[in-house]
């Protein structure tokens, strides 16, 4: 077990409490930091040996903890090497798979998620424990008892894969191989398109069924919705069809109703992606990849959120007072300043990205805008939607793409690999980006996009930008990636 508290709020019920499960479990099952690390030690690198063998983690949140969270995210004259040591814990923990109790002592109550920076987000739907000073014994008992029964349960197995099991042909075992090779040296870019919200179902999308529309079916169902006769499923055509005969309000409600206020559900290639960091850590290597989706949703982050793996947002403006520029979201908003907007791109530096191009955490760019959730209802980002023609002819067209997409960002994605997947190339909206960042060139690094069966004219799309065409079901390949980087572990 592991005590985590702040030295600025509530440090002797920490102690107290440590104390009394010492004497209840033994002293080497208990990890409190003045009693248990030695005068001369490295006190972090022992501290992070310990989180990384930890079971569970006791949060001790007392009166002032959420307040000192945000403190120290508001100190901007710390040296930005310095880190919230709470956070570090509790987020080595959560990613290690150890069980995380919040501990509420000294009348404290749980602090509500619009008060909490994102890294703690996850403790709010996490049922917490009480300690009150009037009933200390018998409520210290009771914490005792669950983790005796919480020690008692089998640990959990890894969980299956959403990818199917299905082996790998000859024909793409050299793609995988190649691939996973990238990917452990963190020098693939990975592309989402809305194919990836479909990849698990067997039959087309309904509403309210638990799973969100890729861009052919959300087409389709704006057109019956509206009365469009065409039978197109080109979405930004519909899109302004709409907009033009209904208006732009009707066309974003209907937007928020499907991809946002829908509880859909992250899909296979959701969770692969979100999966990748902790993959890496299994292999012994800190690696992350930079993420670019065009889809609207929060589908990706949600799976991220699922495996408590840090990311950075950076998010299209395409409303409001930023339009026409990212927003970076980081993931530890040291300043509390929110949604920052990247004025001036080429300067821009404060992306979890170095000069070589290494990430210190997952990035994640929604390049054609959509929601993104900043604790705070009143800061979302509401009717973030590139989605009509007109609102193609007019992106990231202004000035020079330097000027306009975070250098840093640029500078990756000109010297990386690029995967693909959830991609059809009759969406051509996908290819606006990449004209404006790679003009008529080619890719200069050797790229993939999956997909079974496609005819010559998207094979010859796809060929115009040096993407080569893995011939498989997506389901396959990402089965054979997750093979191929289970073999790097073992080499």
């Amino acid at each position: 077990m592991f005590i985590s508290y702040r030295r600025t709020d509530a440090p002797s019920a920490a102690r107290q409490l440590a104390e009394a499960l010492k004497l209840r479990f033994g002293s080497d099952h208990v990890f409190f930091d003045t009693r248990d690390i030695a005068a001369g030690a490295e006190w972090w690198k022992e501290t992070t040996e310990r989180l990384q063998a930890v079971d569970v983690l006791l949060a001790i949140i007392g009166p002032h903890w959420a307040a000192a969270a945000e403190d120290r995210t508001r100190r901007t004259l710390l040296d930005r090497a310095e880190e919230d040591l709470v956070r570090k814990e509790i987020e080595t923990a959560l990613r290690g798979g150890a069980a995380v109790i919040p501990v509420l002592v000294d009348d404290a109550e749980m602090p509500a998620r619009e008060a909490l920076p994102r890294p703690f987000r996850a403790l709010e739907r996490i049922q917490a424990h009480e300690l009150h000073h009037v009933s200390w014994d018998h409520d210290v008992e009771a914490l005792a008892e669950a983790l005796t029964h919480l020690a008692a349960k089998p640990k959990p197995s890894k969980p299956p894969s959403d990818v199917p099991a299905v082996q790998s042909s000859p024909s793409d075992r050299s793609d995988a191989e190649r691939i996973a090779h990238y990917i452990a040296e963190g020098s693939v870019v990975t592309v989402l398109g809305s194919a990836a919200n479909a990849v698990d179902r067997d039959s087309p999308w309904q509403q309210g069924t638990g799973s969100l529309p890729d861009t052919a079916e959300l087409a389709r169902h704006l057109a019956r919705r509206f009365g469009i006769g065409s039978e197109t499923e080109d979405l930004a055509r519909v899109s302004q069809h709409v907009s033009l005969t209904e208006g732009r309000p009707d066309l974003h409600r209907m937007l928020r109703e499907l991809l946002i206020k829908a509880d859909g559900a992250p899909s296979s290639v959701h969770r692969f992606v979100a999966g990748v960091p902790g993959r890496m850590g299994e292999l012994g290597r800190e690696c992350y990849q930079l993420v670019i989706t065009t889809n609207y949703d929060t589908a990706l982050e949600r799976a991220f959120d699922e495996v408590h793996e840090p990311y950075d947002l950076v998010v299209f403006a395409a409303t409001g007072e930023h339009k026409g520029r990212f927003l970076h979201v980081p993931w530890w908003d040291r300043e509390g300043r929110g949604a920052r907007p990247i004025t001036l791109p080429n300067e821009y530096v404060d992306l979890p990205i170095d000069e070589d191009g290494e990430l210190e955490r997952t990035v994640i760019v929604k390049l054609h805008g959509g929601a993104v959730d900043l604790g705070r209802s009143e800061l979302w980002l509401r009717d973030n939607f590139i989605v009509t023609e007109d609102d193609y002819i007019g992106y990231l067209t202004p000035s020079a793409v330097e000027s306009l997409i975070p250098l840093q960002i640029l500078n990756k994605i000109r010297d990386s690999h690029f995967l693909f997947l959830g991609y059809r190339t009759r969406e051509w909206s996908w290819r606006v980006f990449l004209r404006r960042v790679w003009g008529e060139q080619k890719l200069q690094a050797r790229s993939w996009t999956v997909g079974p069966g496609l005819d010559a004219v998207e094979r010859g799309a796809w060929g115009e930008f040096g993407v080569n065409v893995v011939d498989e079901p997506l389901g396959r390949l990402l089965n054979a990636l997750d093979s191929e980087l289970g073999h790097l572990a073992e080499v």
